[in-house]
C-alpha cells in the first residue's frame, strides 16, 4: 500500500521502463561543488544518461539505495547472510568511486554488496553498468533525518571528516544538510527507485514491519532463509563486520542479531 501511494504521489509508473537519462536530484551547494572538483568527482554532478558508451561488467551485485536513517544496516546484514557480503562503508564506496571514471564504474565488480552514504544517489550509474545488479531499498513513511545545520553533528568523526563531508555532498549536496535538505534528496530518491522496474527493485519500508519480512528478501534474491522464521522481521541491526566485506578478504561468519 505504501510503495502504491508514493508512487501515485510522485507520479511514477511503478513497472516503468529504466530509464535513460537521470537528472541531477538535488541543487549542490558552492562549497560542495569546489570540493567535489578538488578530489575529482565532479563528475558526479552531471546528468546521466545510460548509453552503450557505459562499460559493464555481468557481476550479480546489490545495492542498497535507501538513505541513511531507514534500516540500511539491519538490511545489510540481512543481505550479507543470504550470501552477498555486505559492504556497508561510506570511505569504501568513495575508494571505488575514485577508481572510477564517468563511464566505467566496474571496480565495484569485486564486491557482492553495497550500502551507506552515497549508494541513494550513485545507484543509477551502477544499474547501467552492472545490468544484472539488483537493489534492495530501505524507506520509511517519516523522513526526519536532517543535521539541521549543526556542525558538531557533522563533525562528529574527525578522522573522516573529509570523506563524511564529500559523501554528504554526493548524496544530500551539503555537507551539512538541514531536514528540509534531507527530505528533498529522501523524496528523489524515492522517485529514482519507483521508476526502476520491479523484477529488478525490492523494497522494505520500516514502518510497516509486515514490508521487511525476512522471506520475501530471499526469495527476491533468488535464496532462501534459513536463520528463523521467514514471516518475522529480519534482525534489527543484527552484528558483522562491515570492513572485511568490503576489502573482500576473510569474511566472518559469525552473525549475533538483536531483536526488534
Amino acid at each position: 500500500m505504501y510503495v502504491a501511494a508514493i508512487t501515485a504521489f510522485l507520479g511514477v509508473a511503478a513497472g516503468a521502463p529504466l530509464p535513460t537519462t537521470w537528472p541531477p536530484p538535488h541543487n549542490t551547494s558552492t562549497q560542495c561543488v569546489r570540493m567535489l572538483a578538488k578530489h575529482k568527482l565532479d563528475w558526479l554532478l552531471e546528468p546521466f544518461t545510460c548509453t552503450k558508451a557505459q562499460k559493464t561488467s555481468n557481476a550479480h551485485i546489490v545495492l542498497g539505495t535507501g538513505l541513511g536513517g531507514t534500516g540500511t544496516r539491519s538490511v545489510a546484514t540481512a543481505v550479507d547472510k543470504l550470501g552477498y557480503p555486505a559492504c556497508h562503508s561510506f570511505l569504501y564506496v568513495l575508494r571505488l568511486l575514485q577508481m572510477s571514471k564517468p563511464h566505467d564504474l566496474t571496480a565495484f565488480r569485486g564486491g557482492a554488496s553495497y550500502f551507506d552514504t552515497p549508494m541513494g544517489y550513485i545507484f543509477p550509474r551502477l544499474l547501467c553498468s552492472f545490468p544484472k545488479a539488483k537493489i534492495v531499498h530501505t524507506t520509511r513513511r517519516d523522513y526526519h533525518r536532517g543535521y539541521d545545520g549543526s556542525s558538531r553533528k557533522c563533525r562528529s568523526k574527525r578522522e573522516y571528516r573529509l570523506e563524511s563531508d564529500l559523501a554528504r555532498c554526493i548524496e544530500y549536496g551539503s555537507t551539512c544538510p538541514t531536514r528540509e535538505e534531507a527530505r528533498t534528496a529522501f523524496a528523489n530518491n524515492e522517485r529514482a527507485v519507483l521508476s526502476v522496474p520491479k523484477s529488478r527493485r525490492h523494497i522494505m519500508n520500516i514502518s510497516d514491519l509486515s514490508s521487511i519480512h525476512a522471506g520475501p528478501l530471499a526469495e527476491f534474491l533468488g535464496k532462501e532463509w534459513r536463520w528463523g522464521n521467514p514471516d518475522k522481521p529480519i534482525p534489527h541491526k543484527a552484528v558483522y563486520y562491515a570492513s572485511r566485506a568490503c576489502l573482500g578478504g576473510n569474511h566472518p561468519r559469525h552473525w549475533v542479531p538483536r531483536v526488534h
